[in-house]
């Protein structure tokens, strides 16, 4: 993750597709403008948790990656919630996570 990104606080939309990513910090969180997020075709395995703090997110895409399990947390993304349910079925909550499935295509 190109920690330059941080620098741009009031970036809106990010893509970030097929880059090779593998981490996302917890700072994106400082992004607190963040509308779109897109992180389709990264090796990403853990979500990253920054993203529950973007509170203006309204689209996250995630296809493409080996991510299973989703915090909680994201619920309380009120903007990105009213899409939630169509892009993510979520299949169980765990309290902490829940996990997924999507069509990673």
């Amino acid at each position: 993750f190109p920690p330059e990104i941080l620098t741009f606080k009031k970036l809106e939309n990010l893509v970030l597709r097929d880059n090779q990513i593998k981490i996302v910090p917890k700072s994106i969180a400082q992004l607190k403008y963040l509308k779109e997020l897109y992180l389709w075709g990264n090796p990403l395995e853990v979500f990253p948790i920054g993203i529950t703090q973007l509170e203006n997110l309204e689209t996250l895409e995630i296809a493409k990656t080996s991510i299973k399990e989703i915090p909680v947390k994201i619920k309380k993304l009120t903007k990105l919630n009213n899409s939630l349910s169509r892009k993510f079925n979520i299949t169980q909550d765990y309290g902490t996570y829940v996990t997924t499935s999507w069509s990673r295509y």
